[in-house]
């Protein structure tokens, strides 16, 4: 929004990929429409989809080059998918937005009640390794496995779909095996869930670890972390105090910032620990580490 009630979307993005224009186009043209018949804006937040990653990203943080969307820049990528793009979107594009078919908004809400429906029951269904391994042999999950595991845990396993737990446990798994795609979706959310709440762990690392000072000499480009060329430009011009404050760096992904905090978290207890040792007290809190304790790291953290 521009001014009062003035609505519009400014070519931030890169020219090969017009799509990021069209995005705020559309949410631009939503709220324009919103305004005028009196009603509250529409507004897609970073935890529900790209569009919205993208627009707080250039309303908050800006940009002084082309924009470009990677999954990189989302804190909630494995949660954001094609397949559940309907449960997250359609029901609000319908009630909040109107720019969603009643009949899409029907055929949405009963596959995420349905959904929801088979996850609680998959849920519920816990036997042991044993029991499972006799149920469904295809599943290679370990008898020594003490603690029980759910149906949903057992669908994570490649080898297994809801065809085959359905023909195990009929009842009362078989409805929610008849229809295709609801089979495939539940199939989807068993691999991810685990997934997503590893995820969310790394959100709440970030958040408990903002306050976090980073060496004042520590050389980005010499650390081994897993960190790409222009992240690693961006920290050395910045020179940032804290991880809260690289998080406010325009461009700097949330996987950077986890794999940034890990880093210098683990190297940090490792030269504690050898000091620790060497002369048989603990260092004093709120020391930091200079580049050359960094630079012979192991620690190589996954983007």
């Amino acid at each position: 929004m521009c001014g009062s009630g003035k609505y519009h979307c400014a070519g931030f993005a890169a020219a090969p990929m017009t799509i990021f224009a069209l995005c705020q186009g559309v949410i631009a043209g939503i709220n324009a429409g919103l305004r005028v018949s009196g009603k509250p804006p529409f507004i897609i937040s970073r935890t529900e989809g790209y569009i919205g990653v993208l627009i707080d990203d250039l309303t908050t943080l800006g940009t002084n080059e082309p924009y470009r969307m990677f999954t990189s820049r989302v804190e909630f990528r494995m949660s954001l998918r094609p397949d559940n793009a309907d449960s997250r979107l359609t029901l609000r594009g319908f009630e909040e937005a109107g720019c969603v078919s009643q009949k899409r908004y029907a055929q949405a809400s009963r596959m995420k009640a349905a959904i929801e429906e088979a996850i609680a029951v998959l849920k519920s269904l816990q036997f042991t390794a044993t029991k499972w391994s006799r149920l469904v042999p295809e599943a290679p999950i370990s008898t020594n496995r003490s603690s029980l595991a759910s149906a949903l845990d057992i669908l994570q396993y490649p080898e297994v779909t809801m065809e085959l737990l359905a023909r195990a446990i009929p009842e009362p798994l078989r409805k929610f095996a008849e229809c295709r795609e609801l089979a495939e979706r539940l199939k989807i959310e068993a691999v991810y869930e685990w997934h997503v709440a590893s995820q969310q762990q790394e959100i709440e690392e970030v958040r408990r670890d903002e306050a976090l000072q980073l060496p004042e000499d520590l050389d980005y480009f010499a650390i081994d972390a897993s960190l790409s060329q222009e992240v690693r430009e961006k920290l050395d011009s910045n020179r940032p105090q804290t991880i809260g404050a690289v998080s406010r760096i325009p461009g700097i992904t949330p996987a950077a910032i986890v794999n940034l905090l890990r880093f210098v978290k683990t190297n940090r207890q490792r030269t504690e620990h050898i000091e620790h040792s060497r002369i048989g007290r603990p260092l004093p809190e709120g020391n930091t580490l200079g580049k050359s304790k960094f630079q012979n790291s192991s620690l190589s953290c996954a983007s």
